[in-house]
C-alpha cells in the first residue's frame, strides 16, 4: 500500500486524536473522506479554474514533448500561476481580484499556443529548407 506522510503541528494533534477517538476510523481515512467531500463540493468557479489550469498542463506538457521550450514554456508557467492565484482569490471571495487575474491566465495560455504555434511553423520552414538543400 503506497504510504503519503502529512506532518502536523504540535498544536493540532489533540485534534486529530480526538477525531480518531470519536469517530473510530483512521485519520487516513478521515483524511480521504474529507478530501473526497471537498473536491465533490468545489464550486462552478473553482471547478473552472480547475480545468483552466488542467487544460495548461496538457498544452505544456504536449509542446515539451514536440522540443518546444523556451519563451512558450515560460508562457505556459505564467498562465497556470495566474490561474493558481485565480483559485486563491476565488476562496478568499475576493471576486474583483479572481477577475482580473482570469483575464491574465487567460492572455499568458493564448500567447503561449501563439508562441508554440510560430515556433511549429518555423520549424517546418527550416526542416523544408534542409530537406531542400539535402
Amino acid at each position: 500500500m503506497p504510504n503519503k506522510t502529512i506532518y502536523v503541528k504540535d498544536t493540532d494533534l489533540p485534534i486529530f486524536d480526538e477525531a480518531q477517538k470519536e469517530l473510530g476510523e483512521s485519520i487516513s481515512s478521515l483524511f480521504a473522506s474529507f478530501l473526497r467531500e471537498r473536491l465533490a463540493n468545489l464550486t462552478e468557479q473553482e471547478k473552472q479554474v480547475r480545468n483552466l489550469i488542467k487544460q495548461i498542463k496538457r498544452d505544456r506538457e504536449g509542446v515539451a514533448k514536440e522540443g518546444v521550450g523556451g519563451e512558450s514554456k515560460s508562457d505556459f508557467d505564467q498562465a497556470e500561476a495566474y490561474a493558481r492565484k485565480v483559485l486563491e482569490a476565488i476562496r478568499n471571495k475576493d471576486h474583483v481580484t479572481a477577475r482580473n487575474l482570469w483575464s491574465g491566465a487567460q492572455s499568458y495560455q493564448a500567447i503561449a499556443q501563439r508562441s508554440a504555434e510560430s515556433y511549429r511553423k518555423l520549424s517546418k520552414a527550416i526542416d523544408r529548407a534542409l530537406n531542400g538543400a539535402a
